[in-house]
């Protein structure tokens, strides 16, 4: 084997490579976006969606990608529900002052968004706080929980259905047509 097809063979290897990281570092990849990055033209880097070990190599880092951030979708569905079913009288104490952020549970500090602490004053002692408190919305956690694919709640159906017959005329013109 000469060494100018060696090359070429090894720079087609190196390009499929390319295109691959290309991809995995795109964060809603296309073969456009691909392609654009690498500086090659839509219609070769389409060809590489039609390889196997280039369809092996994305999924493979996929893999690994979702078991070193332990981002599964049952993480993500348990966070949601635990968000959704979390109870305002967990910070709160029972004549309606809220409990010092060291005894909240943990759920409500991640789903605190803003805390604004306004201190009173009498006579330059301090006679109260108002405290003002931001949360993630909770009818968007709520929105999540139900798009999430493990409820799928607000997953859109689509049903198709032919009143025209047009599938039944297809299939006689197809039986009528002859094959060469």
């Amino acid at each position: 084997m000469s060494d100018n097809k060696k090359n070429q063979r090894q720079t087609a290897k190196d390009r499929r490579e390319e295109f691959v990281k290309a991809w995995l570092s795109i964060e809603s990849p296309t073969i456009a976006k691909a392609a654009k990055k690498i500086g090659l033209n839509e219609s070769s880097c389409r060809n590489y969606m039609c390889d196997d070990w280039v369809l092996a190599q994305i999924e493979e880092a996929k893999q690994k990608r979702m078991e070193r951030l332990d981002d599964d979708a049952d993480r993500v569905y348990l966070h949601l529900r635990n968000m959704m079913e979390s109870d305002v009288g967990d910070i709160m104490y029972e004549d309606g002052g809220l409990k010092p952020l060291s005894e909240w549970p943990k759920i409500w500090r991640q789903m605190l968004n803003g805390m604004d602490i306004q201190r009173l004053y009498a006579d330059k002692e301090e006679i109260g706080q108002i405290l003002k408190t931001k949360f993630v919305d909770k009818m968007r956690v709520i929105e999540l929980f139900g798009k999430h694919i493990a409820v799928g709640a607000f997953q859109e159906r689509l049903a198709v259905t032919d009143d025209t017959g047009l599938a039944e005329k297809i299939l006689k013109a197809r039986q009528r047509t002859p094959t060469s």
